[in-house]
């Protein structure tokens, strides 16, 4: 479980993705996007990056085989 809740069952959601860091201009941003990141699962994180090259991703989260994998998106730094 998250911490986020579901809007939509009031509870909180079930996700793989286990953290999310966001650079973005300010923290404010960086914050909501995370946010909204968390809830969105992968899929949507990743279609809704082509739009928005400007925010920079790292994804902490659980595979199909249940093991810990780490992405960078849109340029995340190394």
């Amino acid at each position: 479980y998250a911490h986020i809740i579901d809007a939509k069952t009031g509870y909180p959601s079930k996700t793989n993705i286990l953290g999310v860091s966001v650079l973005a201009p300010n923290c404010m941003t960086a914050d909501a996007y995370a946010t909204a990141f968390q809830a969105m699962g992968m899929d949507k994180i990743k279609t809704f990056l082509t739009n928005h090259p400007e925010l920079k991703v790292f994804l902490v989260f659980e595979n199909e085989k249940q093991e810990l994998e780490t992405i960078g998106l849109n340029g995340f730094p190394e």
